[in-house]
Protein backbone atom coordinates (compact mmCIF):
# COMPACT_ATOMS: atom_id res chain seq x y z
CA UNK A 1 0.00 0.00 0.00
CA UNK A 2 2.90 2.17 0.41
CA UNK A 3 3.98 1.90 -2.95
CA UNK A 4 1.01 3.38 -4.06
CA UNK A 5 1.51 6.56 -2.00
CA UNK A 6 4.86 6.99 -3.41
CA UNK A 7 6.20 9.02 -6.05
CA UNK A 8 6.38 5.96 -7.93
CA UNK A 9 2.71 5.85 -8.70
CA UNK A 10 0.40 8.67 -10.26
CA UNK A 11 -2.90 9.52 -10.38
CA UNK A 12 -5.40 7.98 -12.43
CA UNK A 13 -9.20 7.52 -13.52
CA UNK A 14 -10.65 4.24 -13.82
CA UNK A 15 -13.45 3.49 -15.92
CA UNK A 16 -15.54 0.50 -15.41
CA UNK A 17 -18.20 -1.14 -17.55
CA UNK A 18 -21.07 0.39 -15.69
CA UNK A 19 -20.86 2.85 -12.89
CA UNK A 20 -19.05 6.17 -12.41
CA UNK A 21 -15.36 6.73 -12.60
CA UNK A 22 -13.11 6.29 -10.17
CA UNK A 23 -9.82 8.09 -8.94
CA UNK A 24 -6.70 5.35 -8.57
CA UNK A 25 -3.27 5.55 -8.17
CA UNK A 26 -1.43 3.26 -10.83
CA UNK A 27 2.33 2.63 -11.00
CA UNK A 28 2.86 2.42 -15.01
CA UNK A 29 5.89 1.17 -16.68
CA UNK A 30 6.62 0.34 -20.22
CA UNK A 31 8.68 -3.14 -20.82
CA UNK A 32 9.22 -4.90 -24.22
CA UNK A 33 7.20 -7.55 -25.66
CA UNK A 34 8.40 -9.81 -28.38
CA UNK A 35 6.03 -10.62 -31.43
CA UNK A 36 6.79 -13.42 -33.27
CA UNK A 37 5.53 -15.10 -36.57
CA UNK A 38 7.73 -12.53 -38.24
CA UNK A 39 10.36 -12.78 -40.86
CA UNK A 40 12.18 -11.83 -37.73
CA UNK A 41 10.99 -11.01 -33.94
CA UNK A 42 9.37 -7.39 -33.41
CA UNK A 43 10.09 -5.92 -30.50
CA UNK A 44 7.59 -3.15 -29.02
CA UNK A 45 7.06 -1.41 -25.85
CA UNK A 46 3.19 -2.20 -24.02
CA UNK A 47 1.69 0.30 -21.77
CA UNK A 48 1.37 -1.94 -18.76
CA UNK A 49 0.04 -0.97 -14.96
CA UNK A 50 -0.23 -2.02 -11.64
CA UNK A 51 -3.23 -1.07 -9.63
CA UNK A 52 -5.01 -2.46 -5.97
CA UNK A 53 -7.45 -4.95 -6.15
CA UNK A 54 -9.14 -3.09 -3.70
CA UNK A 55 -9.48 -0.03 -6.03
CA UNK A 56 -10.13 -2.24 -9.34
CA UNK A 57 -12.24 -5.59 -7.99
CA UNK A 58 -12.47 -6.60 -12.06
CA UNK A 59 -10.38 -4.67 -14.42
CA UNK A 60 -11.76 -6.62 -18.12
CA UNK A 61 -13.77 -4.58 -20.16
CA UNK A 62 -13.19 -0.95 -18.67
CA UNK A 63 -10.97 1.31 -19.47
CA UNK A 64 -8.23 4.14 -17.60
CA UNK A 65 -7.55 7.56 -17.95
CA UNK A 66 -3.97 8.43 -17.40
CA UNK A 67 -2.51 11.60 -18.04
CA UNK A 68 -5.29 12.75 -20.21
CA UNK A 69 -5.13 9.96 -21.89
CA UNK A 70 -7.77 6.88 -22.67
CA UNK A 71 -6.55 3.79 -22.44
CA UNK A 72 -8.78 0.33 -22.53
CA UNK A 73 -7.93 -2.83 -21.04
CA UNK A 74 -6.71 -5.42 -22.96
CA UNK A 75 -7.48 -9.59 -21.92
CA UNK A 76 -5.21 -10.73 -19.89
CA UNK A 77 -5.20 -9.05 -16.63
CA UNK A 78 -2.79 -11.03 -14.04
CA UNK A 79 -3.07 -10.88 -10.32
CA UNK A 80 0.45 -10.28 -8.51
CA UNK A 81 1.90 -13.16 -5.91
CA UNK A 82 -0.22 -11.99 -3.06
CA UNK A 83 -3.22 -11.38 -4.58
CA UNK A 84 -3.84 -7.74 -4.31
CA UNK A 85 -2.34 -6.08 -7.23
CA UNK A 86 -3.53 -6.52 -10.97
CA UNK A 87 -1.12 -5.94 -13.87
CA UNK A 88 -2.82 -4.65 -16.83
CA UNK A 89 -1.72 -3.89 -20.25
CA UNK A 90 -3.39 -0.93 -21.70
CA UNK A 91 -3.97 -0.01 -25.62
CA UNK A 92 -4.89 3.29 -26.63
CA UNK A 93 -8.39 4.20 -26.97
CA UNK A 94 -8.76 5.82 -30.95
Amino acid sequence: ATLFRSRLAEDAEWRPPAGPPVPVRVIASTPDRTLEGFAMPLVTAVLTITVRVADVPDPEGGAFLIRGTPYSVQPGARRGVTGLTWTIGLEPME
